[in-house]
């Protein structure tokens, strides 16, 4: 990876790969009822059974909203040390 990745704080890095895996995850959301039928038919599992496709996509909309979650406490953790380097840069450069 580039010299410029490594340098970059977790919050940062976080910013980047979260709205991926979002992306990601709300395309499985999509993808599910087709995914699920194919799997079922490979499995010969009987349509119906237990919570089926619903139970998939409310697990992915739950994992769905931990990554919002977690990508605007990224957020915030960012926009904290960005206030904190200018408050540094503040008081340094008022001794």
């Amino acid at each position: 990876m580039g010299a410029g990745w490594r340098q970059k704080s977790v919050a940062a890095k976080a910013m980047v790969a979260l709205p991926l895996l979002l992306i990601l995850q709300i395309g499985l959301c999509v993808a599910t009822p087709s995914l699920g039928r194919w799997a079922d038919s490979i499995s010969h599992t009987p349509q119906g059974e237990d919570w089926g496709t619903f139970g998939l996509i409310l697990w992915e909309f739950y994992f769905c909203l931990l990554t919002l979650l977690l990508l605007v406490i990224a957020a915030l953790w960012r926009l904290v040390g960005w206030i904190a380097a200018k408050a540094r840069v503040r008081k340094n450069s008022g001794d």
